[in-house]
């Protein structure tokens, strides 16, 4: 495996230094005693709101009585849950289980410190043992720090540094610093197009670094308007590997030599501009609201003319409150289009279908080409109303649509993907969202778990 440059290790180093300690050249101090926004109110209210209501006391209620033993018999089965919530409650552990797993600015409540571990196991990565630290009063100032490492049997590896200075209320401005290091032995390549069949499944192995920095600000309180800018550079190379499980390498299903970019050591600089609108609440399971994101990104390689890329991606989302908050529809659009102009776009550099743009039914990664449409379908209904304060349990069955393609003569309506599904989401209090779901696209079943909303 190729190593890391000394050179780069001293950029970082400086770099880390110079935003860790160095001039606050973004930062104002904060004002405790600025009055609570609209969109604050409003979460707040959301506590209270929210209506899952139990049934009347009717007489056809009375007589249908029997038939709830199934009903007392899930609140029997719930009974350690509900000891669980409301000892939660109390420490409020939902909103740190929040801050630790997903580290945005998605939650208004941050506290100082969380550490904890992961642990799983695939057929392509063995035994994956992980811990993370994240602290949101880092130097004892409004900064948040956080650090995440994975490694697994197979000796597979994986690194995050992440950063960031938030706006708040007096001072809009933010940046981020993120460092990267992944070493993957067992990334899955089924072949470039819409038409990649899954009995080409085999694997690759990438090893990549980045360094990435964004600077943006707020426009109007509370991350209603935030436009930013990215620049950062991302150094990688591919190569093929040894069998795992049943996964064979990718020199078994085709010639890697036409393959662009694969067993090549390749260097971009990137450089871009998001602007993103997003007044949906509340953010951790929205009842309403729109987001929308326009965002562009220039890849130039460095010491190889011969690569480059342009990527423009485009994202709306919206939430339509069908019935009293708790049924309610979500539908998504992403399109996105990945172009050299002229030079050539490595593989590794292709717009892919994944966890950012959700095509459940299919393993992340499963189709990548030039450019991607996906389309979601949504909708959520009560299941359990009430049992437990502050806690919903919510159904919902989906429907995602999604083609790739390889030149803009090539969008038709032919050979469009598709995936339905089901699950369940647990909404605990107001910023805890946990979703399971299980999806079907014509191959195999696939389960999605997750701390986030799909889309």
């Amino acid at each position: 495996m190729r190593p890391v440059s000394d050179k780069y290790i001293v950029i970082l180093i400086l770099l880390s230094l110079f935003f860790i300690s160095g001039p606050d050249f973004l930062s104002a101090e904060n004002n405790d005693s600025a009055p609570e926004s609209k969109i604050e109110k409003q979460e707040i209210q959301w506590r209270t709101e929210r209506e899952f209501p139990p049934g009347p006391l009717t007489p056809a209620n009375v007589l249908a009585a029997p038939f709830r033993i199934p009903e007392l018999l899930l609140r029997l089965a719930f009974l350690p849950l509900q000891t669980f919530v409301e000892f939660s409650e109390k420490v409020d552990l939902p909103h740190r289980g929040y801050d630790f797993f997903s580290n945005d600015d998605h939650t208004v409540f941050y506290y100082p410190t969380s550490s904890g571990g992961t642990l799983k196991f695939s057929d392509t990565e063995g035994l994956t043992l992980g811990a993370t630290y994240y602290d949101s009063k880092f130097l004892d100032r409004e900064r948040k720090l956080k650090i995440k490492a994975e490694i697994s049997t197979h000796e597979d590896f994986s690194g995050s540094i992440n950063y960031k200075r938030p706006a708040d209320k007096a001072n809009p401005y933010f940046y981020t610093l993120h460092f990267r290091y992944d070493r993957n032995g067992g990334n899955y390549f089924y072949g470039i197009g819409n038409d990649s069949d899954v009995s080409n499944e085999s694997i690759y192995a990438e090893e990549s670094g980045e360094v990435t920095l964004d600077i943006g600000r707020k426009m109007k309180s509370f991350r209603i308007l935030l436009p930013y800018i990215t620049v950062g550079y991302v150094s990688s190379k591919t190569y093929t590997t040894e069998k795992r499980g049943d996964r064979l390498s990718i020199e078994s299903f085709f010639n890697t030599d036409d393959i662009n970019g694969f067993g090549e050591s390749i260097d971009f600089v990137y450089y871009g501009l998001t602007l993103r609108y997003d007044n949906r609440l509340p953010v951790s399971n929205p009842y309403q609201g729109h987001m929308m994101e326009l965002s562009f990104l220039r890849g130039d390689s460095i010491g190889n003319s011969t690569y480059a890329f342009n990527r423009t991606h485009v994202s709306y989302a919206r939430v339509f409150d069908m019935y009293k908050h708790n049924r309610l529809l979500n539908v998504g659009f992403q399109a996105e289009y990945t172009d050299g102009f002229g030079k050539e776009v490595p593989f590794n550099h292709l717009s892919a279908l994944g966890k950012k743009s959700p095509l459940r039914g299919f393993r992340d990664g499963r189709f990548r080409d030039s450019g991607f449409v996906l389309f979601n379908m949504e909708y959520s209904y009560p299941v359990w109303r009430g049992f437990i304060p502050n806690v919903a349990v919510m159904g919902n069955v989906f429907l995602d649509t999604a083609k790739t393609f390889g030149k803009l003569d090539d969008l038709t309506t032919g050979n469009v993907q598709y995936s339905v599904g089901t699950g369940l989401a647990c909404s605990i209090v107001i910023n805890t969202y946990i979703r399971t779901q299980i999806a079907y696209g014509g191959e195999n079943l696939k389960f999605v778990s997750s701390m986030s909303r799909s889309f």
